[in-house]
């Protein structure tokens, strides 16, 4: 059954009634609270519960301190937002520099026979993301070439947007347009698998270990590096949770974050914290911005106590929830 919306004049009834606040609530807290989406309060709010009654931490349920995580994330996020915008152009640039090093003229990107080798499949699954990316671009230089290119063969209107069923005209639309002129269309999600199998320069120099080198990334983390950015990047822009939200994918530290970061056990009892991510961003980043970004990084976290605990060391796996039936005193 699908729970229902949860009223604004509903809600402060309904987190008492669940255990979730406590204490009063001021009339600035009670005007927040019929503002925001409930349910994505809910999500902090059933953390900072947890987090209660398996002793992390000593500081009330109060609507207050909740309000004060939920205001701790959005800071982050906005500290995060221009260098992620840094770390992704400086991404997509050293594409550009290292496949053109061996494809003069940045095309051929759209080829198959020049890629890795894929599962069955992949390879055109990969292949239509490029062309959809493409046919979604917008740019005037990349609509003219294919209104030019469908001009010289059609009658009619051009289709706008890519359609799997019409690939190999998608293709021969799109055949000219050099990786350059594109290269900004393509998601992080279709950027990353391009890196890792189409842009290649040789079987003994792939370009994903190129990029990996000047980055100071490992070549074997560079995909889940990439991919954890990538997430990382989506759950920012959407306005998603960050805080007590575990990492899917360790995209492994580099040897001087280790050393800089020797106080956490991000191998074990922390391996799934986000700080592990938002660390990782920093290594693509050009190399002279590194440090700031770092600092910034941890003073904008360790402004909030209970947060920082979220963010650096969440107590993953939870341990199992008390039996409230039993602590209340019912059989």
């Amino acid at each position: 059954m699908v729970s229902p919306y949860l009223l604004p004049e509903n809600r402060e009834a309904y987190l008492r009634s669940k255990g979730l606040i406590e204490g009063d609530i001021s009339d600035d807290d009670r005007e927040w609270l019929y503002f925001i989406n409930p349910h994505y309060l809910i999500s902090y709010a059933r953390n900072y519960q947890l987090l209660v009654e398996q002793n992390q931490i000593t500081e009330p349920k109060t609507l207050n301190n909740i309000r004060g995580i939920v205001e701790a994330d959005a800071q982050l996020a906005a500290i995060l937002m221009p260098w992620m915008r840094t770390a992704e152009l400086n991404l997509r640039a050293l594409t550009l520099k290292h496949y053109c090093a061996g494809h003069q003229f940045g095309d051929g990107y759209l080829d198959i026979s020049r890629w890795t080798r894929m599962q069955e499949g992949d390879d055109k699954r990969l292949q239509g993301a490029l062309l959809n990316s493409i046919s979604r671009c917008g740019e005037p230089h990349v609509t003219e070439h294919l209104d030019r290119k469908w001009a010289k063969t059609h009658t009619g209107d051009r289709p706008k947007v890519y359609d799997n069923h019409e690939h190999e005209l998608w293709l021969e639309l799109c055949s000219g347009l050099p990786l350059w002129a594109v290269v900004d269309s393509f998601s992080m999600g279709t950027l990353g698998k391009f890196i890792m199998r189409c842009g290649v320069q040789s079987q003994e120099n792939p370009l994903f270990k190129v990029i990996a080198g000047e980055l100071g990334i490992t070549a074997k983390y560079f995909g889940t590096a990439v991919e954890s950015f990538g997430i990382t990047r989506n759950l920012l822009f959407h306005h998603q949770r960050l805080w007590m939200r575990p990492m899917p994918k360790s995209p492994g530290l580099s040897k001087d974050l280790i050393r800089k970061y020797r106080n956490y056990d991000f191998k074990e009892k922390h391996k799934q914290a986000q700080f592990i991510a938002l660390l990782t961003i920093s290594r693509f980043l050009p190399r002279k911005q590194r440090d700031c970004y770092l600092d910034e990084l941890e003073n904008t976290i360790d402004q909030n106590e209970v947060f920082s605990l979220g963010i650096k060391k969440p107590p993953f796996p939870w341990i199992r929830k008390p039996d409230r039936r039993r602590r209340s005193g019912n059989s």
